[in-house]
């Protein structure tokens, strides 16, 4: 992906960019790039998402998911979207059905759906 992504951050350098990714190498990879305008989570997520199997409460269950929560909000929020990932993603479905901008989802995405 990574001629995607360049060429996704020099065509909005203007622009504030947020990294939604829980793979630190490739944030590691970003942050060489050097770009002033990246922003990403540091927080460093499990590696078991499946957290309902540890029976906890909704509080604890919470803690676990609130960086995820903050993320996909963000996503939520966007105006482009540069997707690396399939569209089964929750945190694109999540963007879609709360999508906060006054732009229609099939314009926020790069590359289009097909």
């Amino acid at each position: 992906y990574e001629e995607n992504v360049i060429k996704f951050l020099n065509d909005n350098q203007e622009t504030p960019i947020f990294v939604c990714t829980s793979d630190q190498d490739f944030k590691d990879r970003i942050l060489k790039l050097n770009y002033k305008n990246i922003f990403f989570n540091n927080y460093e997520f499990p590696e078991n998402w499946y957290a309902r199997t540890y029976n906890w409460d909704d509080d604890k269950l919470f803690e676990f998911f609130k960086e995820t929560i903050f993320e996909m909000y963000a996503l939520s929020k966007c105006d482009k979207i540069l997707r690396l990932c399939n569209w089964f993603s929750g945190f694109l479905f999540f963007s879609n059905s709360f999508n906060q901008t006054n732009i229609s989802n099939k314009l926020r995405y790069t590359p289009p759906f097909k």
